[in-house]
């Protein structure tokens, strides 16, 4: 993901990829995947933009992606004033521009929020995670794979499967692709 705003404002995410390795990117992901965390206010308008790029590192250039908003957890609920986003299922079709590039604006629809974080760290944040409204989401190169377990996302080959042991064990042939994982988590 390469530009976050919340409620018009840039923000950077916390990177809590050092622990994310340890807990979970390695068994379910790639040794290249990154965990984030942000925080937004009840109704809070979010701008994601991503960067798609292929194996070489080149732009992928009209490729159509879906941005699962409700993975792995959703207690945080979206509109969008955009077209491509499906409410019942939570996911947001776009396609790559000349660049490489697609962007998803989302509404956050929640009236409520939990404990606000002591600090900005990624220890606060991962706390009141564990408490409060939030949700992950990844983007999928392609669309979503069907009749996956639960916690796994994919395009037609499946890119994410469980027991990857990524990188002390063997890598998954499957899984081809890198993304960001960003934790949106509602705080008064």
């Amino acid at each position: 993901m390469t530009g976050v705003t919340v409620a018009g404002t840039s923000v950077t995410p916390v990177d809590n990829t050092a622990n994310g390795d340890q807990w979970f990117i390695w068994q379910f992901y790639l040794a290249v995947d990154h965990w984030n965390y942000t925080t937004l206010h009840a109704g809070a308008t979010v701008k994601e933009t991503w960067h798609v790029t292929g194996q070489a590192g080149q732009a992928l250039v009209g490729q159509t992606v879906t941005l699962e908003t409700n993975f792995a957890h959703h207690t945080l609920t979206w509109t969008s004033p955009d077209a491509g986003y499906n409410a019942s299922n939570g996911y947001y079709t776009g396609v790559t521009d000349a660049n490489g590039n697609v962007t998803f604006t989302l509404v956050n629809t929640n009236s409520a929020a939990g404990n606000t974080p002591p600090s900005s760290s990624a220890t606060d944040l991962s706390n009141t995670e564990g408490t409060n409204p939030w949700t992950r989401m990844i983007l999928i190169v392609g669309t979503p794979g069907t009749g996956l377990a639960n916690g796994e996302v994919g395009n037609t080959t499946d890119f994410v499967t469980e027991n990857n042991l990524a990188p002390s064990g063997p890598v998954n042939p499957d899984v081809s692709q890198g993304t960001d994982l960003v934790d949106f988590i509602l705080v008064p």
